[in-house]
């Protein structure tokens, strides 16, 4: 996992959008900036009349330059745009834990749909090595006298049956490992999942508080902020204001020029959008506090159903070993009477069909465990932070 955090394109995207989002709050917060504006401009004037005498009160060629700057004193609502702020930050590293916490969680169910499809190779080439002894059995049995020639042409199709079997899983390997490689940025060699510490269950006294709930905590804080802000919208608005210019000497302008000043501004009235903002702000607030209840409940019987699927598959996997160990019992016996020609054909290939079939049992078995263990890991939030995973 920790490996994968680091090559896989997906969580590299996800990481690129939590810095875009954290840039974007960064808008908002409320420092001291102010606003400074450096102006300059000059001119050339045409010949004055002939009949007229040049005046120095309009010259010739003509030229200034001001630098003007204007800061905010006092703005109503300060202490709620910070807090606002504040609440960007947290809702954009929540969005980036969140979806860094899915693709995780997609991950490692990649990895053990790959891990399955290794198992169910390695049982289909089994089944088809045990066919093709069992036909030159049959074959032997039948030059011998001891068996019809016509249980070879069936023990063939039983061959070419399990070879088109393998052929199914050998492709949805192929498939299985392209899709892990897609979500690793490459390809990835698979080994057993239960020797990986990282996938196995955990107490709910290590579970986290999901991203989802401080998502919409960080959102709803946010919406209350907003809120807040919005009935400040007609408040006063204190500014201080400095200029200074220079300029030609004429009789009427000073050369230099400076002045500092407020500028006090109040909205008296705005249309009614201020009421707006705060009865969209108030339904939103309302509207992600609902949200965060169901969420709670949510995500709790998400930890309730993965921990009953791992006591489930942990079951399951113990139930069909039995069955592996019973089936091969029943083929040692059925192969035993089949070479005393005290059972049929059909009774040898459902006994080894039964053998094939509980091994895919115990392997499908192990593998739902192992995505139970990952949905606890994700119920309990440890898909966050990949860094506290042994193992991984």
């Amino acid at each position: 996992m920790r490996e994968a955090a680091c090559v896989s394109p997906g969580l590299r995207a996800i990481r690129s959008a939590h810095a875009a989002a954290k840039a974007s709050a960064e808008r908002e917060r409320p420092l001291a900036r102010p606003t400074v504006a450096l102006q300059a401009g000059g001119g050339v004037q045409g010949p004055a009349p002939a009949a007229q005498q040049p005046t120095p009160f309009l010259p010739g060629r003509t030229w200034y330059l001001a630098l003007s700057a204007e800061q905010t004193l006092y703005r109503a609502g300060s202490a709620d745009a910070a807090a606002r702020y504040r609440s960007l930050g947290r809702v954009a590293d929540a969005e980036a834990a969140m979806a860094q916490s899915d693709a995780l969680h997609e991950l490692r169910l990649a990895y053990i749909a790959a891990w399955l499809a290794d198992q169910m190779v390695s049982i289909a080439d089994a089944a088809v090595a045990t066919s093709r002894e069992h036909l030159a059995l049959v074959k032997e049995m039948a030059d011998v006298g001891q068996m019809p020639r016509r249980d070879i042409d069936a023990t063939d199709a039983e061959v070419a049956e399990a070879e088109q079997g393998l052929i199914r899983v050998r492709n949805g390997q192929r498939l299985a490992r392209a899709n892990l490689g897609r979500l690793m940025g490459r390809g990835q060699a698979v080994a057993d999942p239960l020797a990986d510490p990282g996938l196995q269950a955990v107490a709910r006294s290590q579970c986290r508080p999901r991203p989802e709930l401080a998502l919409l905590e960080a959102q709803s804080a946010s919406a209350r902020s907003g809120r807040r802000l919005a009935a400040t919208q007609r408040a006063p608005e204190v500014r201080a204001v400095a200029t200074a210019s220079a300029q030609p000497d004429t009789p009427l302008i000073a050369p230099t020029y400076a002045a500092l000043g407020l500028r006090l501004t109040w909205k008296l009235l705005d249309g009614g959008a201020s009421r707006i903002d705060q009865a969209e702000a108030r339904a939103r607030a309302e509207q992600l506090a609902s949200l965060l209840e169901e969420a709670r409940r949510s995500l709790s019987l998400q930890w309730e159903k993965a921990e009953a699927d791992a006591e489930d598959a942990a079951a399951a996997i113990r139930t069909a070993e039995r069955q592996v160990a019973s089936a091969l019992s029943a083929l040692e016996v059925t192969l035993a009477r089949y070479r005393e020609r005290m059972a049929p054909e059909m009774e040898l290939s459902g006994a080894r069909l039964a053998v094939a079939r509980a091994q895919g049992n115990v392997a499908q078995a192990r593998a739902a465990l192992q995505a139970a263990y990952a949905d606890q890991r994700h119920a309990a939030a440890l898909d966050t932070d990949v860094s506290q995973e042994p193992g991984s």
